[in-house]
């Protein structure tokens, strides 16, 4: 009802274009995704190749057709709602066309030029402060993406800080000093970015992808976050329970439970 009756504002419209393109050109950096990007086209409109046009007409698009749009489709008449309950549930005899009608009333509705195609080759870098930088350059897609890889994870770890590096990876890309956690995801949603920081068995890592268009932006926050994270008790505390319950969920699962009864038999002394 919102954004049918205020059309969103022009900050608001700019940053679903730039996730929405983010989004549509990421699809096409895999051969499955572009397979299932031809594959949707075709079955939705008849013609793989209205593909091509999907970006020129999606950042043309005004606020008024958005507003119109939202009229037009998101009513409570075009909504399919699907209720979940386990066999014998008590609430199971009570669910009823009316009751659900009602409920879904009370839901609340919100809401190129053809690329010079180059043959991607390297260049190795040695930085000052001794990191290598590895650039890869492919003009297939506007897209950036820059990883950072340090030694770490569970080969730097003791028997007894077991998961630290799990741990720190799960905060490392919530805050900086300069920004607190709401504030950087908005700054990386304006520029249709993301940014993941990993964890794995020898090495620790951070991970964004952003628009070419928007590269100095995309690099200046990706370096906001490397070297200045915050790792404030707040955010600390906030992940915490979110670790707890991944590895509940590991000991409930009995491949990963026989995964590491191997690991501990193979190696009793702990890994070389």
């Amino acid at each position: 009802e919102k954004l049918t009756s205020r059309p969103p504002a022009d900050e608001e419209l700019a940053r679903a274009k730039a996730l929405a393109e983010k989004g549509f050109l990421s699809g096409q950096e895999s051969a499955l995704g572009l397979a299932s990007q031809i594959t949707e086209f075709e079955n939705m409109f008849g013609d793989w190749r209205l593909r091509d046009a999907y970006l020129p007409l999606w950042n043309r698009t005004s606020q008024s057709e958005v507003a119109s749009s939202a009229f037009n489709y998101l009513r409570p008449k075009n909504l399919s709602l699907v209720v979940m309950l386990p066999k014998g549930h008590p609430d199971n005899k009570s669910v009823t066309e009316e009751g659900l009608t009602e409920l879904s009333r009370k839901l609340s509705l919100s809401l190129s030029p053809e690329m010079a195609k180059a043959a991607p080759s390297f260049q190795e870098i040695r930085l000052k402060a001794g990191p290598r930088l590895l650039v890869m350059r492919d003009a297939t897609l506007p897209l950036v993406t820059v990883r950072m890889a340090a030694m770490g994870g569970l080969l730097a770890e003791k028997p007894e800080q077991s998961g630290l590096n799990n741990f720190m990876t799960g905060v490392w890309a919530k805050a900086t000093d300069n920004k607190a956690a709401t504030a950087l995801s908005r700054a990386f949603e304006d520029i249709g970015a993301t940014i993941t920081a990993t964890s794995g068995r020898n090495s620790v890592g951070l991970a964004s992808s952003f628009l070419a268009s928007n590269r100095d932006e995309g690099f200046r926050l990706f370096t906001e976050v490397l070297t200045s994270p915050a790792f404030s008790p707040e955010d600390v505390e906030r992940v915490r329970p979110e670790i707890l319950a991944q590895i509940k969920a590991q000991d409930e699962q009995l491949g990963g439970r026989v995964m590491r009864l191997l690991a501990r038999n193979l190696s009793p002394g702990g890994h070389p």
